[in-house]
């Protein structure tokens, strides 16, 4: 019986063009970083429970080179916020890095603007 579905199946144009894809989504491809805070990683976590300060978000900050975190809780993620916590954690104190990376969505797009700014 296996053999006449999959006789079917292969025959059938409706199963062949609706066929479910099989492939995992391709992974971030790697990227060549030679020098410290070249590039970073951004990232939310949350919204988390409120801190004895008000604080829900933490605002994740990773150097792709030496895997450094920097971290900083947050009470709101607008742009601004999370620009001004970028420069303070990272650019101040490093460098502004070539590139920064997303994964996610929470990191607002309007922060793109910010960075030109």
């Amino acid at each position: 019986m296996f053999r006449e579905i999959a006789r079917y199946v292969r025959a059938c144009k409706n199963c062949i063009v609706h066929k479910a894809e099989q492939q995992r989504p391709p992974r971030l491809l790697a990227t060549d970083v030679t020098r410290l805070w070249q590039q970073v990683m951004i990232d939310l976590i949350g919204q988390l429970s409120r801190s004895s300060n008000d604080y829900t978000w933490l605002f994740n900050m990773q150097d792709h080179f030496t895997k450094w975190v920097q971290m900083r809780s947050l009470r709101k993620t607008t742009a601004d916020v999370i620009t001004k916590s970028f420069a303070e954690a990272i650019i101040y104190h490093h460098r502004l890095p070539r590139r920064s990376v997303s994964k996610q969505r929470d990191v607002p797009k309007s922060c793109s603007e910010c960075w030109q700014a």
